[in-house]
């Protein structure tokens, strides 16, 4: 029962998040939402940090190391959500849910490039299984006059999860050395910063209505900031590995969202193609390298 809280505020907060983004999506930009989003999930991570007695010691580190928290937040705060916006824009919440799932198989494919890890033949074969899937989702239940479009948004979606790899291969070297709330909620600093002057760009605006200042806040404060300390919670009660298999738990959170609140379609096609999907996920995740 120690866990059960973090595990179901992680799978429902990150699985309910695509659904919000969307209707945030609504009223404004994909630029000008990441930044709100990052803009309250940064002041919360840092409220929880002071909370902690642990600010002082964030922002030293932050000093020390700017250029390596820079990058991480370029690319996996900025990059990685406005990405996920902009592939929103033109395909379903429900294959942005499935499809975002790919970040353990794009992690591994960087692995092996940049820290020279071997991978099992478990693995590739969970790389090719999760191809196959991702192939049957992207071409599933849209009409031809929509089809291109959707195959963007799910081209972007596919972009922003080999960020989030690139963000995960990148921070291991700083995670051998700090813990993972601080090096996030730093991160999320620079990543605020660098969405700054895109969403300026884009047109920053504060006339959104009630619903939408709802949805906002709900992203930030809820699917970002507290998502991220009952992740890291979770992370403390638990191994990596035994915590990273209840993600799998979020398309069905997402999904289910998708289709009851928002009316998506959802064809066998896209069923097969998620559980393949899923499926090679789980085996590029547990497969291990045998000498």
């Amino acid at each position: 029962m120690q866990i059960a809280l973090p595990v179901a505020g992680v799978v429902i907060l990150w699985g309910s998040s695509f659904l919000l983004s969307k209707l945030a999506l609504a009223e404004v930009g994909p630029m000008v939402l990441a930044f709100y989003r990052w803009v309250i999930g940064s002041a919360g991570l840092a409220g929880y940090l002071a909370w902690r007695g642990r600010l002082p010691e964030a922002l030293g580190l932050a000093r020390r190391r700017p250029w390596i928290f820079a990058r991480l937040g370029l690319v996996g705060m900025t990059f990685f959500y406005v990405f996920q916006n902009l592939g929103l824009q033109y395909t379903t919440a429900l294959h942005v849910g499935v499809l975002i799932n790919l970040n353990p198989v794009f992690i591994a494919l960087l692995s092996t490039l940049i820290l020279d890890e071997k991978l099992s033949r478990l693995q590739w074969g969970g790389i090719l299984v999760a191809g196959a899937g991702v192939a049957l989702v992207s071409t599933a239940g849209e009409s031809m006059s929509l089809r291109g479009a959707s195959l963007l948004g799910d081209g972007l979606i596919l972009l922003s999860a080999a960020c989030w790899a690139i963000y995960s291969v990148l921070g291991r070297r700083v995670l051998v050395h700090h813990d993972p709330l601080t090096v996030t909620s730093i991160a999320a600093g620079w990543g605020t910063a660098w969405l700054l002057p895109l969403a300026l760009g884009e047109g920053l605006c504060l006339d959104l209505s009630l619903r939408g200042w709802l949805v906002v806040g709900l992203l930030g404060l809820l699917c970002s900031a507290l998502a991220y300390v009952m992740w890291f919670r979770l992370l403390a009660l638990i191994p990596p590995g035994h915590a990273g298999a209840y993600l799998f738990l979020i398309p069905l959170v997402s999904s289910a969202l998708a289709v009851t609140c928002l009316h998506e379609p959802f064809t066998p096609r896209t069923g097969v193609g998620a559980v393949l999907l899923l499926a090679g996920v789980v085996c590029t995740e547990r497969g291990t390298v045998r000498d």
